[in-house]
Order: structure tokens, then C-alpha cells, then sequence
């Protein structure tokens, strides 16, 4: 996800993609740190995402939890995208 921009997206739905998934993890930085992961701001998913919706690319999200770390609320908001 953190590779992804408009350009990317873009050329991509032009060569033909009409679906794409993305792994969403922990909102948190300590967490993703903690297990050895990289922090993507969850403005960008968001934005990535409703790139896609305006595009007509169907999108699917992976739900990542339950990280030694996460708490209730962390999971909350993980799944609050977009």
C-alpha cells in the first residue's frame, strides 16, 4: 500500500486492473514496530482507496488483528478505513 499513488493506480487501471486487495494493519507505529512492520499512514489508505472506488476498481481489504499490542480500540481502528 505504501507504494501505491495516483499515478501508479492510475497506469494500472489503464493496462486493465478492475480489482486489487490491501493488507490493512495496526493504526498504531509502536505496535508495528514492535512486530518488525512498516507504518502507513492511514490517510493514504484511504485516499488510495477512494481512488480506486472513483475509478470503478473493486477493492478488498485483509484485516490484520491481535497483535500482543492491539487493545480493543486499536482494533476499532483499524477497520474504520475508509
Amino acid at each position: 500500500m505504501d507504494d501505491l499513488d495516483e499515478e501508479l493506480i492510475r497506469a494500472m487501471h489503464a493496462s486493465g486492473l478492475r480489482e486489487i486487495s490491501f493488507g490493512v494493519e495496526s493504526p498504531d507505529p509502536a505496535t508495528l514496530k514492535a512486530v518488525a512492520r512498516r507504518f502507513i499512514p492511514h490517510d493514504h489508505m484511504r485516499s488510495m482507496i477512494k481512488l480506486c472506488w472513483k475509478l470503478g476498481i473493486a477493492t478488498i481489504g485483509f484485516y490484520v488483528i491481535g497483535f500482543l499490542q492491539d487493545t480493543e480500540e486499536s482494533i476499532r481502528d483499524s477497520y474504520a478505513l475508509p
